[in-house]
């Protein structure tokens, strides 16, 4: 997210103000240093070019470590010290923006605005103007129909983001000698604990229950699942803004994808599970558990939470991780070289 203030005449004081730059230590500072086979003389303007990192004091090398250390306290999505207003909140998600519409086939971390039609900056900035008129006719405090917005997306990630993350790592870990039928197993109680308030457990689960029968519940239990934040919004008395209608149709789309993963993952499973051991039941499995595991990278790709940007093994106190480039990196005290 970005912050642009317009006027800084405008809700703007300044109460103070200090120079931090750390000066070079005169003591080990050379009229010129040699740096990879070439002489560069130190100028003696008052602000000279970046010493080397042999010519810095100790002071400067803690402070270039502070700043990944205090950067880190507050490295995550959303930032905690940040309150939106969801309520009139524009995004060019939306798939009204037709000319964006290949984005949401992709990883997220590869969303642009290349392709963006002329047409949709003209309607993106004719939005923009509604929500704030909107939001000004409202008396600016005004959040909309009232509802939590935060809250429901952040129960959402909350309820299934550990379970994916537990199921992307049973599945990487299965290799020619795992037990599949166990493997399955785990899986299946995984996905089971996602859908598992949704599902008439009747008609799932017991042992006598036809395919057919099956297939038709689970559908039924996927349609629950994506309305499970939102199906109560269809309620006379609730007036959504056009911002809220939108929100209200992502967090149901990002529900039916996770559900639909779940509830066939489940419905497959147990297939598996219900076939008699044997070869060719075996290979079946692996088979599956490939797919499993692809579905599971794909959707994981395609919401980009960022509670899962970190290190896959714990920290030690004086490690940071960092994403630059799209790169993981666990940046620590003791080698800060980059």
């Amino acid at each position: 997210m970005q912050l642009v203030w317009c006027d800084f005449q405008d809700g703007v004081h300044l109460v103070n103000s200090v120079d931090i730059l750390i000066p070079q230590d005169s003591d080990k500072t050379p009229e010129s240093v040699q740096e990879h086979g070439v002489d560069r003389t130190i100028s003696p303007e008052p602000r000279p070019t970046p010493p080397t990192r042999d010519l810095l004091t100790p002071y400067a090398n803690q402070a270039g470590w502070s700043f990944y250390h205090a950067a880190s306290w507050h490295h995550r999505v959303p930032d905690t010290r940040i309150t939106l207003h969801p309520a009139y909140m524009v995004s060019l998600y939306d798939p009204s923006y037709s000319s964006l519409a290949a984005n949401n086939k992709l990883p997220v971390r590869t969303h642009r605005l290349l392709d963006l039609s002329s047409e949709d900056v003209i309607a993106c900035k004719a939005e923009v103007a509604q929500a704030l008129a909107t939001w000004r006719d409202d008396g600016y405090g005004t959040l909309g129909s009232g509802i939590d917005w935060s809250a429901i997306a952040q129960a959402l990630v909350d309820r299934n983001g550990d379970r994916i993350s537990e199921m992307r790592q049973v599945l990487a870990d299965v290799c020619s000698s795992s037990n599949v039928t166990e493997v399955v197993s785990h899986v299946r109680l995984i996905v089971f604990a996602m859908v598992m308030p949704y599902i008439d457990h009747a008609s799932v689960l017991s042992a006598n229950t036809s395919g057919k029968t099956r297939s038709l519940s689970l559908t039924k239990a996927t349609q629950h699942c994506t309305t499970a934040f939102t199906g109560h919004l269809e309620a006379q008395y609730i007036k959504l803004t056009l911002q809220e209608i939108r929100l209200r149709n992502a967090i149901e789309g990002v529900l039916k994808r996770i559900c639909k993963l779940g509830t066939g993952i489940l419905g497959d499973a147990l297939t598996l599970l219900e076939m008699q051991e044997g070869i060719n039941s075996r290979e079946v499995a692996r088979r599956k558990l490939k797919i499993w595991a692809n579905e599971v990278e794909r959707l994981m790709d395609w919401l980009g939470w960022s509670m899962w940007q970190r290190c896959s093994r714990t920290c030690r106190w004086d490690v940071r991780l960092f994403l630059l480039l799209q790169v993981s990196l666990c940046q620590d005290a003791d080698n800060l070289d980059m």
